[in-house]
């Protein structure tokens, strides 16, 4: 986020499946669903918040340093044990974060992309799939902000590389996104649909890297869905030390998205889950759930971007909270009401402002875990 303001989760389209966690007497929901009700989740100080395909809150982000061009279209680095670390940039503003890399198609670019692995599907600003020519391969899809409409439209991107490793031919999704292309912003977002098919990633906030432990999967032809650790070991390349917290982490796939939640302790409720989300510079909480948390609510607003209109939201202080019993670092949390998707069991946004704190975050897609501090 920057400085008053925070991401909101987008919502897209899509008739996936899905079971989220559930807590209290509320019951899991679709991913259609929570998509439809999810209009405006905010986007504040910073960037977005992506759990899901293309509605978010954007917020432009000139105090967030991005990765350079200067470093170019390479820059991996392929290790003998099989894994593969490409550069990225961990920029920092206010207590928040964001980490962006540098994509490359043939021989143009590079172009930063922020790593949001609370993005669904990957997202390109309009502005870029036009410079590439890409070409459409589906219909557009209405998304819905805060008082208005959008839409985005499904593209082919044939030949790309993140970081100068290779990376498969897919679908993306094409959207206007207020404050990315351009000089200094970012292109788009490389999401969770990308990394989960080399099943795991390390991000290493000190030494600015992304690790993935091998080759990259071709994606699964139908839904699939890990409800906790599927008992498949973490790759060890992507494990320096042990751990400081380990968490069960539902992921559910299909064949052109990925998503994931985990549960957290927050106030007097337990069992929330919130998306895991460097797509996100600060993390978030849905508003009736922060009351029945009794956070306490900052006199601070922060301003936010949907996809077309403005928005602003309340600060509340994390106070005390944990993550499968390991407490997490206090922090200021962007408040949205999220009406229905909450009520469909979805609380809010771990962000970067957190996870950014840890020397490293592995995301284990294939492991079902959400590993903190791994060396």
């Amino acid at each position: 986020m920057e400085v008053a303001g925070h991401p909101f989760d987008r919502i897209g389209s899509g008739v996936e499946t899905v079971r989220f966690p559930r807590y209290g007497n509320e019951s899991p929901a679709s991913v259609a669903t929570m998509r439809k009700a999810l209009i405006a989740v905010l986007v504040g100080v910073a960037i977005l918040a992506s759990a899901c395909t293309s509605n978010d809150i954007i917020l432009n982000v000139p105090n967030f340093p991005i990765i350079s061009a200067s470093v170019g279209c390479g820059g991996a680095v392929h290790h003998p044990d099989g894994s593969t670390s490409i550069p990225m940039r961990v920029g920092r503003s206010a207590g928040e974060a964001i980490e962006t890399v540098n994509l490359c198609f043939g021989t143009k670019g590079p172009y930063p992309f922020i790593v949001d692995t609370g993005a669904a599907t990957t997202v390109f600003d309009s502005s870029l799939a036009k410079k590439l020519h890409l070409s459409w391969s589906g219909p557009s899809v209405g998304s819905q902000g805060a008082g208005c409409t959008a839409s985005s439209r499904p593209a082919s991107v044939t030949t790309w590389a993140v970081g100068g490793l290779t990376l498969t031919p897919q679908s993306v999704q094409v959207q206007s996104m207020p404050g990315f292309g351009g000089s200094g912003n970012p292109w788009g977002l490389l999401g969770s649909d990308v990394w989960s098919r080399f099943g795991a990633l390390r991000f290493d906030f000190r030494r600015g890297t992304l690790t993935v432990p091998g080759t990259e999967a071709a994606p699964p032809t139908s839904d699939i869905e890990i409800t906790s650790d599927s008992g498949r070991p973490t790759p060890l390349a992507l494990i320096a030390a042990p751990p400081v917290m380990t968490a069960p982490m539902v992921v559910d796939s299909g064949p052109t998205y990925t998503e994931m939640l985990v549960n957290v302790d927050i106030g007097r409720l337990s069992g929330l889950p919130f998306a895991p989300d460097t797509g996100s510079s600060g993390s978030l909480i849905d508003t009736a759930t922060a009351k029945r948390a009794h956070l306490t609510f900052s006199r601070y607003q922060e301003g936010g971007s949907t996809v077309c209109s403005t928005i602003t939201t309340h600060f509340a202080v994390s106070g005390s909270w944990s993550l499968n019993g390991s407490a997490l670092p206090g922090t200021l949390m962007s408040t949205v009401d999220l009406g229905p998707v909450s009520q469909a069991g979805f609380a809010g946004l771990l962000g970067s402002d957190v996870m950014s704190r840890f020397a490293s975050v592995v995301f284990d897609y294939r492991g079902g875990r959400l590993l903190l501090g791994a060396g």
